[in-house]
């Protein structure tokens, strides 16, 4: 079952690193997925409330469409990335979720650095014709020093379970530029998901 939620929240800075989204027009969803590197598998054991079965091997991808769902366009935030947050169920959506490791190399690479220029931060229109995509690609990511001094990652697959995913929706393109008066729109969905898609409809919360 999906679940949309509207209420109003200030929201601070959201994103993590360097990359760039994808639009799609017209309903479809694309986007960059979070940094590569070796992948392997969590033991993090999911609750029974929490579960989702499947067959299907991790990683599980997720295409996300941000769709208006009035006439009045909305906006996102895109700083790096389109400005979202992914939480799980399995601690009670309590803590994002690490979804991207850019700007940092993978731990078992000891020497290895990476530098990365500062983000232009903007904003993407959302209409009824004109939807905004991203795509998460199932990995997440725990943070460390490596012996050259710099911030590494460790690569593993998200488990399989129910997730939720809170995404700023600001009302002007200035609002979204500077980060003000947002109102967070939630949307729950399975990872994995019905042909790897998830729509995710955008809409203004009431003062």
């Amino acid at each position: 079952m999906r679940r949309s939620t509207f209420f109003l929240l200030g929201v601070g800075s959201l994103a993590l690193g360097c990359g760039g989204n994808v639009i799609a027009s017209g309903g479809g969803a694309g986007g960059t997925g979070g940094a590569g590197g070796t992948t392997t598998t969590t033991t993090t054991s999911v609750p029974a409330e929490c579960a989702v079965a499947t067959n299907q091997p991790a990683p599980y991808t997720i295409n996300f469409a941000f769709a208006g769902v009035l006439s009045t366009p909305v906006y996102l935030r895109e700083d790096c990335h389109i400005v979202y947050t992914i939480t799980s169920c399995a601690d009670g959506y309590s803590e994002p979720v690490a979804i991207r490791a850019d700007c940092t190399t993978e731990c078992t690479n000891p020497m290895d650095c990476i530098e990365c220029g500062p983000c232009p931060e903007g904003a993407l229109q959302v209409t009824q014709d004109t939807w905004q995509g991203d795509t998460w690609g199932g990995s997440t990511y725990t943070f460390g020093q490596n012996a050259a001094g710099c911030t590494c990652h460790n690569t593993f697959n998200a488990p399989a379970g129910k997730y939720r995913i809170s995404v700023p929706v600001f009302a002007t393109a200035a609002d979204a530029t500077n980060n003000t008066n947002a109102s967070v729109v939630e949307h729950d969905f399975d990872l994995p998901s019905p042909d790897d898609s998830v729509t995710v409809p955008l809409s203004l919360g009431v003062k």
